[in-house]
């Protein structure tokens, strides 16, 4: 049977879920609940744990979200076994046992682990130009197509349509052009002093010619006013970090390990 709840719902079940367990160390998967939509489903929610879905937008595709006590790792999976559920848990040095043992008797598989890089202003090179411009609505649909067949769904949280074209609008998406064709692309999302590098792409025709450092000095370029410019990157992805490294990108201590159930 499937519970479905609002979002004005769960936030009222998590402050009670954090008023029964003050005595308890809480691990928890959600910390900005303005992102959350309408679209979930409860699935336990007793003294040891509450836990939630989120649908994606697809038929069979949710976020599990959880917040579990020392005792929360014994629980019962709640959803069938046909949805593609992905969860997401960040940490510092080693993942919590509790976290772990929870995902393994929910039959989640881990399925990829992130690593953080950041750079700080003072060691920006500021001495160097972009090439890049910014993205129109016109290019929304090759931005749209290039998001949903190049990158991994369950690692990169590909946008909705919605979400691709307020980036546009807000001028977060920069592209390069050569003769009037687009070679790639980067989103840079902008919270106060910090920017993030959300997605770089480079469009296959014109990949081993550059083009990824091009971004990259536009990603410095126009967050130039930044204390801070970071991203995540798949922890085998060698050739991207190795990118991010020649361009002064340090591994911050943080971890993001995905899940797969």
């Amino acid at each position: 049977m499937v519970n479905k709840i609002s979002k004005e719902s769960i936030k009222l079940l998590i402050d009670e879920y954090h008023n029964r367990n003050k005595s308890h160390y809480i691990q928890r998967n959600l910390f900005d609940y303005s992102s959350l939509s309408d679209n979930l489903i409860i699935l336990n929610n007793n003294i040891d744990t509450l836990s939630f879905l989120e649908s994606q937008g697809c038929r069979n595709f949710y976020r599990y979200y959880f917040f579990i006590n020392p005792s929360g790792s014994k629980v019962d999976r709640n959803f069938p076994d046909d949805l593609v559920v992905i969860s997401e848990y960040i940490y510092t040095g080693q993942p919590s046992s509790t976290v772990e043992m929870h995902h393994k008797n929910l039959g989640f598989q881990r399925y990829a682990i992130l690593r953080k890089m950041s750079i700080v202003k003072n060691t920006l090179n500021l001495d160097i130009d972009s090439k890049l411009q910014n993205s129109s609505i016109d290019d929304f649909r090759y931005i749209q197509k290039n998001l949903n067949l190049e990158f991994d769904y369950i690692t990169e949280r590909i946008p909705k349509n919605n979400e691709i074209k307020e980036a546009i609008i807000s001028k977060k998406i920069f592209k390069l052009v050569s003769n009037d064709q687009i070679q790639g692309f980067i989103w840079i999302d902008r919270k106060r002093a910090i920017c993030e590098l959300k997605y770089i792409f480079v469009d296959r025709r014109y990949r081993g010619q550059g083009v990824g450092r091009k971004l990259m000095n536009g990603l410095i370029f126009e967050s130039r006013n930044a204390k801070k410019i970071q991203l995540w990157v798949l922890d085998n992805n060698s050739k991207a970090i190795n990118l991010y490294a020649n361009f002064g990108f340090n591994f911050e201590n943080l971890k993001l390990s995905v899940y797969l159930g």
